[in-house]
């Protein structure tokens, strides 16, 4: 096998192993997703959660393809946010010590031989975003609306 070879080999396998932790472009599962519904008339309500992985920027890029899509769906070629929200939905979650471990920790305050490992402390970031839209056709689009197919074609 050639060195390139391997390369794509080694490439190949690590799509596999690690098809991608950041949120798939998807309807909402338990986790992450895009839900809408109808709230009136040309009017819409999106959101969309990115899971722990997926950036902010990603998140926002997924809601408006998702805004896009109602807006060709509906057959409408515009869309306009008319009101948004950006939430940062921030998760502590907490890993307790336990003793018996192969861990010692000393310190002023603790002596002695039980051994034990400290509690951990790990914050994780979910970014979502969530917005009511406005559908529009060409002769009463307003200014600052998106035009639908530009967003998917990105």
């Amino acid at each position: 096998m050639t060195f390139n070879m391997k390369k794509l080999v080694i490439i190949l396998h690590l799509c596999f192993v690690f098809p991608g932790c950041a949120t798939r472009y998807k309807q909402m599962t338990k986790n992450d997703g895009y839900k809408d519904h109808q709230i009136g008339n040309g009017r819409y309500y999106i959101q969309f959660v990115g899971n722990i992985y997926t950036s902010d920027i990603k998140t926002y890029q997924m809601f408006l393809k998702r805004c896009a899509e109602i807006t060709i769906n509906n057959n409408y070629k515009y869309f306009e946010i008319v009101d948004k929200e950006v939430i940062e939905k921030n998760n502590i979650n907490r890993v307790t010590g336990t003793t018996y471990s192969n861990n010692k920790i000393t310190t002023n305050l603790y002596s002695g031989e039980n051994q034990f490992t400290p509690s951990i402390q790990k914050t994780t970031h979910k970014h979502i975003i969530e917005g009511v839209i406005s559908l529009y056709n060409e002769t009463d689009k307003p200014l600052n609306a998106y035009e639908a197919k530009n967003i998917i074609n990105q």
